[in-house]
C-alpha cells in the first residue's frame, strides 16, 4: 500500500506545483505519451523500461522509484509502530507519507503547498487526539517558533509554511522535549548543508535554502530515535 501511495504521490509532486489537475491519465513529460498500466505498475515498471521511456527514450526521474520506495519505507513504520490497530496504522502512515511528499515539493520548488500543509496538520492532530496523547503544547510551540521569526523578518526569513509544517510535526511528535530535538536537528543539518554548498559556490550568502527537508528529518530522527537520543543526553 505505501509503494503505491509512493506511485500516487509522484503524481501530486508533479502536478500540483504545475496547477494541473490530479485527474486525467499520466503521460511522459518529454513525449506526452499515455502511459499504459504496465508502464505505471510502482518500482517494477521503472527497472523493466531500464529508467527510459518507451516512445522516446528520454530518462525517466530517479525521483520516481525513490519516492515509491520511501513510501513504502514510512507505510511500513506505521505499521511496526502501530498494529494491530489498523485506523492507527492508516493515520500514521497518512502523517508520514504527507511529511515525504512535503520534504521532496519544498526541496525541488521552495514552496510548501497547502494541499500538503494542511491534511498533515489535521492528520497529525487526529491521530495524537485519538492517541490520547498531550500535542497542544508541543504544537504551539513548533508553530510559535517559526511565527516569531515570520514576524520579526516580515516574511523574509521563514514561510507560512513552515509555520504549518512545524505546527503539524508538533501534534505528530505530541512532546515538547521531541519538538525541541526535531528543531535542533533541522536547524544544524541545515547548517551543515548551507556551509557546504557556499564552500562549494553552489550558494551565495543571500541565496534562500529551502527548510521544509530539515525540518522534515529532524522530525523523523525525534520520531524514530527521539527517546534514545534524549536518553543518551540525560534528558
Amino acid at each position: 500500500m505505501g509503494i503505491s501511495m509512493g506511485s500516487f504521490g509522484n503524481v501530486l509532486l508533479y502536478r500540483l506545483p504545475l496547477g494541473r489537475s490530479i485527474g486525467g491519465r499520466s503521460r511522459c513529460p518529454h513525449c506526452k505519451h499515455v502511459l499504459s498500466p504496465w508502464e505505471l505498475v510502482p518500482l517494477m515498471s521503472f527497472m523493466v523500461l531500464g529508467a527510459r521511456c518507451r516512445k522516446c527514450r528520454r530518462p525517466i526521474s530517479w525521483q520516481y522509484p525513490l519516492v515509491e520506495a520511501a513510501a513504502g519505507a514510512v507505510f511500513l513504520i506505521a505499521f511496526f509502530r502501530e498494529f494491530p490497530s489498523i485506523p492507527a496504522v492508516a493515520l500514521l502512515g497518512l502523517c508520514l507519507w504527507l511529511l515525504l511528499l512535503i520534504a521532496v515539493v519544498d526541496a525541488k520548488t521552495a514552496t510548501i503547498p497547502d494541499a500538503f500543509n494542511i491534511p498533515f496538520l489535521l492528520l497529525a492532530v487526529l491521530r495524537s487526539f485519538v492517541a490520547g496523547e498531550p500535542f497542544l503544547i508541543a504544537m504551539v510551540i513548533g508553530a510559535g517558533f517559526f511565527a516569531s521569526q515570520w514576524a520579526f523578518s516580515k516574511g523574509r526569513w521563514v514561510g507560512s509554511g513552515d509555520i504549518i509544517l512545524a505546527a503539524g510535526i508538533g501534534a505528530l511528535l505530541a512532546e515538547v522535549r521531541l519538538i525541541l530535538l526535531a528543531l535542533w536537528v533541522a536547524y544544524i543539518s541545515g547548517a551543515i548543508v548551507a556551509v557546504f554548498m557556499l564552500s562549494m559556490k553552489k550558494k551565495k550568502m543571500r541565496s534562500r535554502l529551502a527548510f521544509g527537508p530539515f525540518l522534515v528529518a529532524g522530525a523523523m530522527v525525534a520520531f524514530l530515535f527521539g527517546e534514545r537520543v534524549l536518553g543518551m543526553v540525560g534528558l
